[in-house]
């Protein structure tokens, strides 16, 4: 949902990756919907993803012996296809172990990962950083260069905090410094399919907005900062690429560049 957009609604099956990952990887340029925003290319996904889920998992369907790919090798097939037109690579996933979240993980280089300061998330998201190593481990995974946790939907209850600290002590430096809180702009945004950063009035009171929109800065400065200097430590030409709910490939050679971010294409 991004700018009225909704995707279940406004986005035709055809224009996500569910048939590129089943039949023709290498055919993932095709499925840009346009040049929405300056330097920033999209590729939408909506329920019609899930006919993909279906069929990679299913021998007779999943063209593994003509595509000589196993089932969650071919979004990493198609995007080394296009990579190096790209600066950072952002892959959006839900946090379930389905074919389509381990292509994903497979393709991927760096992960961070979304846990809600909440008793029942801080235990399946602990399982689920296991099992994330695990695959890492297979060499028919990417490597992950760098782990990260973000803490989120964050309610500043006495709860919450106690969690905060428990997965601080638990994780240590793998937990970003900065959170995102549970905020009335950021839900009010989100319900005019909207973002805080597109509000032209505040609805709510302004010292509510400016403070939602100074935790959206630190948090979106600090991850922009983590892969900045991530990607100037590495030698020229390094390509890397980040798993888990959110997954990123980011070019090396943007970063080699100038020394700073550049704006993602």
């Amino acid at each position: 949902m991004l700018h009225g957009i909704l995707p279940d609604i406004d986005i035709q099956r055809e224009d996500t990756l569910a048939d590129v990952l089943v039949y023709d990887p290498s055919d993932i340029l095709q499925r840009n919907p346009g040049n929405l925003f300056p330097g920033l290319w999209l590729i939408p996904a909506n329920l019609g993803l899930q006919d993909a889920e279906i069929k990679l998992l299913d021998h007779r369907e999943n063209q593994e012996e003509f595509l000589d790919l196993l089932a969650f090798q071919r979004l990493d097939y198609g995007l080394c296809q296009v990579e190096g037109d790209f600066d950072v690579i952002i892959i959006d996933c839900p946090p379930n172990m389905g074919s389509l979240t381990l292509n994903a993980v497979a393709a991927a280089n760096a992960m961070l990962l979304l846990i809600p300061p909440r008793a029942v998330d801080f235990g399946s998201a602990v399982l689920y950083a296991q099992t994330m190593s695990a695959l890492k481990r297979d060499p028919r995974f990417a490597t992950a260069d760098f782990f990260r946790v973000l803490l989120t939907l964050h309610s500043g209850s006495g709860e919450a905090k106690n969690t905060e600290a428990a997965l601080r002590m638990l994780l240590k430096d793998y937990v970003l410094e900065h959170i995102m809180p549970l905020s009335v702009e950021i839900e009010r945004s989100a319900a005019d399919l909207s973002s805080v950063y597109e509000i032209q009035q505040p609805k709510g009171s302004y010292e509510a907005y400016q403070r939602a929109l100074s935790y959206l800065n630190a948090l979106n400065g600090e991850v922009i900062d983590l892969f900045a200097r991530f990607g100037n430590s590495r030698p020229k030409n390094y390509l890397r690429r980040t798993s888990i709910p959110l997954t990123l490939r980011v070019n090396q050679v943007a970063y080699e560049r100038d020394q700073r971010p550049t704006s993602p294409r």
